[in-house]
């Protein structure tokens, strides 16, 4: 008795479509960095801040990680407007700041991220000249509480190389070249809301999380190095 081909075929269909309304259903009733709990070893908690944020607080070569989702709603006239933001932070022992902003980037966007995030944005830093800088930077405002101590450590080779790959692979939905950190007193935050590239990465498969851990790693221990 020969194999029905169109009943298999038609049964694969119908177990695909099921897949896709399964994991469509579950994306939209669970946070997405849910699915991260299992690799990072953590359980997905509650945190007090920022409102309206979830996070999985885990440990990595002796450094305290977050990863962190913020549910941010805009309340307009006749509809509120959610959006989840992303972030991946690491404590690092460092007091300045350093900043990346492309010129063409939404500036009361970036207010609102570091009012999620309780970023100091009364901390006081002054340009870094892109003369002085790789042309890495180009394109790019780096500012800097201490500029002096910034030059040093965007200067080094592994750190150039580190902010080369997360330029190459970011850009806010092909808009323009962007370096998606925030390096504040205490920490560094990779911002995956400027990176679609990274953020499919991460959909695609969850072990480009290590990856990004693994960045941010040597990106602090370098800063606590200047």
């Amino acid at each position: 008795m020969g194999l029905d081909w169109v009943g298999v075929a038609l049964g694969i269909i119908v177990v695909l479509i099921f897949m896709a309304i399964f994991t469509m259903l579950r994306t939209m009733t669970e946070p997405f960095i849910k699915r991260f709990e299992s690799s990072l070893g953590q359980s997905l908690i509650k945190l007090s801040s920022p409102d309206n944020a979830c996070g999985i607080q885990f440990q990595y070569n002796g450094r305290n990680y977050q990863l962190i989702e913020v549910n941010y709603s805009k309340k307009g006239k006749d509809k509120s407007d959610g959006k989840n933001y992303i972030f991946l932070q690491v404590e690092a022992k460092n007091n300045g700041m350093i900043r990346f902003r492309n010129i063409m980037q939404n500036q009361s966007l970036d207010k609102k991220i570091q009012f999620m995030l309780n970023i100091n944005h009364e901390i006081k830093g002054s340009e870094v000249y892109a003369a002085d800088l790789s042309e890495c930077f180009k394109e790019i405002k780096v500012n800097a509480s201490d500029v002096l101590k910034a030059k040093v450590f965007l200067s080094q080779p592994d750190v150039l190389n580190i902010l080369t790959e997360l330029k190459s692979k970011s850009g806010a939905y092909g808009l323009f070249e962007v370096i998606p950190l925030m390096i504040e007193p205490g920490r560094i935050i990779l911002d995956y809301r400027l990176s679609e590239t990274l953020i499919n990465q991460l959909v695609r498969d969850p072990r480009f999380m290590k990856k990004h851990i693994v960045f941010l790693d040597q990106l602090a221990a370098r800063l606590e190095t200047v």
